[in-house]
Formats: structure tokens, sequence, C-alpha cells
């Protein structure tokens, strides 16, 4: 029983690790977009193909879509990265507001006084159409493109740089996007979720 448990845990690191890419396709691919835009962008390359390699996996592509991805996707204009950045911002509030309108108004008659309440309200509010959500926006690579241009900052690094003040190394941090995506969640079959980091 223990071998099972242990392989089953083994199972999941790796699910959850991504582990799909090799360390020298994501050196060669922050090596091309440097060449490509310069040191300008050293920061925001390094950490944004970093972020999309941790949640990379094999089913998003191989070492070479990875690459193309990254070399296509990454943004260096200054403009079209706030117009793109206003356009994330606008959709999804778009995406996540309607969600939020359709599982309330699912909910209404378990939440609030009707006429009537019918056995099927309970199953309607308990249905969340918006439990795919993050799953489909890696599977489109919006959530890729979110990740490798507006890099995230974990706590801790925004305590550093808060300390090192506008005089220190290194350009100042974009916290405008601090992007759900993240992180990824990974569904089974069996319905438990387990968050990948």
């Amino acid at each position: 029983m223990k071998f099972y448990s242990i392989l089953v845990l083994f199972a999941l690191v790796q699910l959850c690790r991504g582990g799909a890419l090799e360390q020298l396709t994501i050196d060669q691919t922050i090596q091309k977009l440097e060449k490509k835009y310069g040191d300008q962008h050293r920061f925001r390359i390094e950490k944004g193909v970093q972020q999309v390699a941790q949640l990379w996996r094999t089913s998003d592509g191989s070492q070479q879509a990875f690459q193309s991805f990254c070399t296509a996707s990454f943004i260096a204009d200054s403009q079209e990265l706030d117009r793109t950045l206003d356009r994330f911002q606008h959709n999804l509030e778009i995406i996540y507001g309607h969600m939020h309108q359709v599982n309330r108004d699912l909910s209404v008659p378990v939440e609030c006084e009707t006429n009537y309440l019918l056995p099927v309200d309970h199953r309607f509010a308990e249905y969340d159409p918006s439990a795919h959500i993050q799953s489909d926006l890696f599977t489109n690579k919006i959530a890729f493109t979110a990740l490798l241009n507006f890099p995230a900052f974990t706590l801790a690094e925004k305590n550093k740089w808060a300390a090192i003040g506008h005089g220190g190394n290194g350009p100042k941090p974009d916290w405008r996007m601090n992007f759900s995506c993240a992180s990824r969640l990974t569904s089974h079959r069996n319905g438990h979720a387990f968050m990948c980091r």
C-alpha cells in the first residue's frame, strides 16, 4: 500500500512541476529573445520565459513549440504592451463578471425567497460554469501570453524591491498585472484538484 501511495504522490509531483522542457531549450529561448530585443528587456524576458516554462506541459507543445511561442508572443514595444494589458484587464473583467452574474442568477431560487423551490434548483446552484476557465486560458495560450509579458511577483520579491527603492538596480516591477494564472490547476477524474506552482 505504501508503494502505491508513493507512486501516486510521485505522479502528482510530476504533473504539477511541468517538467516538459529541457533547461537547454529555456536558456536558448532566453538568449534568442535577448539577442533580438536587447538588454533593456532582459529582466522581463528572463522572468517571463521562466514563468511560462514552469507551467508548460507536454500537452501544451514540444520544445520547438515552446520556443516558437515565446519568440512570437513576447511584446517589446511599450505602447503595445500597455494596450495589451488594457485588453487583458477589459476582457477578463467581462469573462469573470459574466460568470459571476450567471452563478448568482442560478442561485436565486435557493438563496432568495421565491414562490417555489424545485429539487433541480439546488443542482443549478451548485453548478459552476466558470470551473474550466483557467484551464481554457492555458489551452489557448492566453495565460501563457500573460505570463510571458507580465511577470508575476511573489510578496518576497515585492518587499525586496520596496526595500531597495527607486535608486536600486534593475527595472521597476509593473504591479498592474497580477495575473491569476501564475499557478495552474490540475483536475483529476475523481474530482480532486491540485494547485501546481
